[in-house]
């Protein structure tokens, strides 16, 4: 999604959420064996956290947009980029604190 937006935010967002298991399938292509596909509309009440990268993470998050494909094929110098954003810890953040990253 960053690459096809350079003007976003350069940080990765992952949302926890509690749904039902028949919405949600198995979608293991690029070679990601854990990849799914959500199914349905996700209600925010759903959610139970987020995990989000902080603004340091930016220039290693931007880095690792631009080598992605090359990593993907096999570019050795392309997978180090995509593993200096690997490297950053996502912070955690509760439900009620949403609203404050949208901001």
């Amino acid at each position: 999604m960053l690459a096809a937006n350079p003007a976003a935010p350069p940080r990765r967002v992952v949302l926890a959420a509690a749904i039902p298991a028949d919405q949600v399938k198995l979608d293991a292509r690029d070679r990601e064996p854990a990849r799914v596909l959500v199914t349905a509309a996700i209600p925010v009440d759903t959610l139970a956290s987020a995990h989000v990268d902080d603004a340091e993470a930016a220039q290693d998050v931007r880095a690792a947009v631009e080598a992605l494909d090359a990593a993907d094929a096999g570019d050795e110098d392309a997978r180090f980029a995509v593993d200096g954003a690997e490297g950053h810890e996502l912070g955690w953040y509760a439900t009620q604190e949403l609203s404050y990253l949208a901001e």
